[in-house]
């Protein structure tokens, strides 16, 4: 996992709820272990209208090809019932050769948190094999709806219909029209604390270029994990926080024991002091490269975000784990490694915090892996 941070200089996000009624949240899912490149799926409405294709955007849907792997969830949001033509939906798969699809390989339909269709593609064509499922649940869909326009907030490009997209008022930090900074994890000092150890403070002078802004950075938890360097600038980004972390044990939070990890406090302050910067007042970043096999997943934690998102496709899995916004976890779905340092969008997640401060916990999910893992 890597983090890039970035200093936000505006406001603007409103939330509201609005129920839909008559409509199902549908997640359409693939996995395509080898041979990814010669895949793809077309996802049609009752009116034969072509919602989405999802394929490798690396390579889709080619005769041959270098990328193998490929897996994520396509969220449509809610769709709308049609009580009168069912099945009501389809979808038709396609291989390039025309050969059916790899072993292991699938694409799943949820629709209202029920698989209802689950297909291994042995039936893949160059002309496409149908298969229809319906939106039908009783479990109907009622998500925010900022503007009112049967788009939920999470899918919609502009949630509150003022024709500016979201990436460019939100999350897409690097869009703002105003001037928005990256912060620099370069050329770290060991503030205080023993290096690698709980209380240790770093800091990252100058981390703002061209501005007197240093950032510290606090280990404040510690659990079945050493930290072998706060940030490795000899690999990928050296813009970007790249804490190397040696997970252990498989402890599982429901005993009242944290999984394996590393809590650490981010603060911007003034230049070569101690003291919160009083003109920065939200903080967004970008996590990289979640990613991990099904018994030992990486997962970052982001305590008291303001916001955070996903891609769409995305193989991670969001929870909130106490119910109440405070402990947003994002999860790797365990089907999906990339190579190396991985920019897959399908691997990232966003965030923003409302201070010049925030928290995040790195750490893996190692339910069944019993050694160690390094990352």
């Amino acid at each position: 996992m890597k983090t890039s941070v970035y200093a936000i200089c505006v406001l603007g996000f409103l939330s509201t709820s609005f129920s839909l009624g008559q409509t199902n949240r549908v997640l359409v899912s693939i996995d395509w272990p080898t041979k990814s490149y010669e895949n793809k799926v077309e996802v049609y409405d009752p009116a034969n209208n072509l919602l989405a294709t999802i394929c490798n955007d690396t390579e889709c849907y080619s005769t041959s090809g270098t990328f193998e792997t490929y897996a994520g969830t396509y969220d449509f949001g809610c769709l709308t019932i049609d009580p009168i033509a069912l099945p009501n939906y389809y979808i038709k798969i396609y291989n390039a050769n025309n050969n059916a699809w790899s072993s292991g390989s699938s694409v799943t339909v949820n629709v209202a948190g029920v698989d209802v269709l689950t297909d291994n593609g042995a039936s893949a064509s160059t002309s496409g094999h149908q298969i229809d499922f319906n939106v039908n649940s009783t479990t109907y869909c009622n998500f925010p709806d900022t503007d009112g326009d049967l788009v939920i907030d999470f899918v919609d490009l502009d949630d509150d219909n003022d024709g500016i997209l979201d990436v460019d008022e939100a999350l897409g930090l690097d869009t703002f029209n105003c001037h928005v900074p990256a912060l620099n994890f370069k050329d770290n000092v060991l503030e205080s604390g023993t290096d690698g150890q709980v209380g240790a403070i770093y800091r990252f002078p100058n981390a703002i270029f061209g501005e007197p802004y240093d950032v510290l950075v606090e280990i404040t938890e510690m659990h079945d994990a050493t930290l072998s360097t706060i940030d490795d600038d000899t690999v990928d980004n050296a813009d970007y926080l790249q804490s190397r972390i040696t997970f252990t044990g498989n402890d599982n939070p429901t005993t009242g024991v944290d999984y394996p990890g590393i809590t650490f406090k981010f603060t911007i302050v003034n230049e070569g002091t101690s003291d919160p910067s009083a003109s920065l007042f939200r903080i967004g970043g970008t996590t990289w490269d979640v990613d991990g096999a099904t018994e030992r997943r990486e997962s970052v934690r982001y305590y008291n975000p303001s916001a955070y998102g996903l891609d769409n496709p995305s193989t991670l899995e969001v929870t909130d784990a106490l119910g109440d916004g405070s402990q947003i976890e994002m999860t790797a779905g365990g089907n999906l490694e990339g190579p190396g340092f991985s920019t897959y969008k399908e691997l990232r997640a966003y965030f923003q915090f409302l201070s010049n401060t925030f928290t995040l916990r790195m750490h893996n999910l190692c339910t069944t892996y019993t050694g160690s893992n390094t990352t």
